[in-house]
């Protein structure tokens, strides 16, 4: 969130701008009052908050076809990632649930994210490893 902090000083007029744009806020004794006591005068520039909204997490169906298309793109991190992240935090507990890996109640989504991934991406590397297929 930007903002702007102004420290005036006692007893100094304050500039033009800067009163110009007081007057519009406040009423000419408050306006006065900084002038002669000085005071700090914050500007702070803030947008409403939307939540970002995941379009395609309500229409993952958690079942055996996902868990089969994230194991066919488990070579391949970036594809996995991107689709395992538009799962809500009960749609991740709902796959760990589903491939048999516990998850702990207390992570975070990204701890979650991590924890998934690194499942489907140990089955990868136990296979080179193992020299299966």
């Amino acid at each position: 969130m930007p903002k702007h902090e102004i420290h005036h000083n006692a007893g100094e007029p304050a500039s033009n701008e800067l009163k110009q744009l007081l007057l519009q806020y406040f009423n000419k004794k408050e306006v006065d009052r900084i002038e002669r006591l000085g005071g700090r005068i914050l500007i702070y520039l803030t947008s409403p908050y939307h939540p970002r909204k995941k379009k395609n997490a309500s229409k993952i169906k958690i079942d055996e076809r996902f868990v089969s298309k994230l194991k066919e793109c488990r070579d391949k991190p970036l594809d996995l990632k991107s689709q395992i992240s538009q799962l809500s935090v009960k749609q991740i507990r709902e796959l760990g649930k589903l491939i048999g890996h516990p998850l702990r109640t207390k992570s975070s989504r990204h701890e979650l994210l991590d924890e998934i991934i690194a499942h489907f991406n140990g089955e990868e590397i136990w296979r080179k490893i193992s020299n299966i297929g």
